[in-house]
């Protein structure tokens, strides 16, 4: 489902990257142009690095404040400190594209109306285990939808007798089906990806049953 964004003079976008590390897809319908800052993904943990010595009494309250999306840091100043920033002017038009662990960040020129969507990839699997794990460490930021159940009704969903007739790096849907077509590498891929999310499901579940058993008995007389 996309989102429609009605921006104005100045109105802004702060530092941080898509939910689960997925791509994006934005496109400007109409109206000023909008200002996009963008950090590649391998500059993300020195981003932080930066963005936590700079912003040092947010990250004294919380640690993972850049997760609040809600800190603006002049791209200027992040270039000085050795951070790559990449900056382009989108307009009426034009599609911005955003990838995993990518932080972004911009402003609107004027009023105008753009419209976005966040999409998963074969490649965007690795990201959604990282991302996990930084939510998982984080204990307060909460995936927008679980990762078991994509990962299992793709599974479901996918035509299994197809899977062979696409090039070794694609996927496809038949359109006759609406089901998506699986290259052999991606659907083991994704199989590893729902067995591995399944079993760490059930350890993390084991771990808080036994953590609130625990509590309950030091708190009966």
């Amino acid at each position: 489902m996309s989102w429609i964004y009605v921006g104005m003079l100045f109105s802004s976008f702060c530092w941080h990257y898509e939910d689960i590390m997925m791509y994006s897809i934005n496109y400007m319908h109409e109206g000023f142009g909008k200002m996009w800052y963008a950090i590649p993904p391998q500059h993300r943990t020195k981003f932080e690095r930066v963005a936590r010595q700079k912003l040092a009494h947010c990250a004294k309250e919380d640690s993972n404040f850049l997760l609040n999306i809600n800190s603006m840091i002049c791209p200027s100043y992040l270039a000085d400190q050795g951070v790559t920033v990449y900056s382009t002017l989108q307009k009426p038009g034009e599609f911005i594209l955003t990838f995993p662990e990518s932080y972004h960040a911009g402003f609107s020129a004027g009023l105008n109306v753009a419209e976005a969507v966040n999409f998963a990839a074969p490649s965007w699997l690795k990201y959604a285990e990282k991302a996990m794990d930084i939510y998982l460490k984080s204990r307060e930021k909460i995936p927008v939808f679980p990762l078991q159940w994509i990962a299992i009704e793709n599974l479901r969903n996918s035509n299994v007798d197809l899977i062979t007739d696409v090039h070794s790096d694609e996927y496809a849907i038949d359109e006759s089906t609406s089901k998506s077509i699986f290259t052999v590498e991606t659907f083991k891929k994704l199989v590893a990806f729902a067995e591995e999310s399944i079993k760490n499901e059930i350890l993390y579940r084991n771990i808080a049953r036994n953590d609130f058993s625990v509590k309950l008995k030091a708190k009966t007389p």
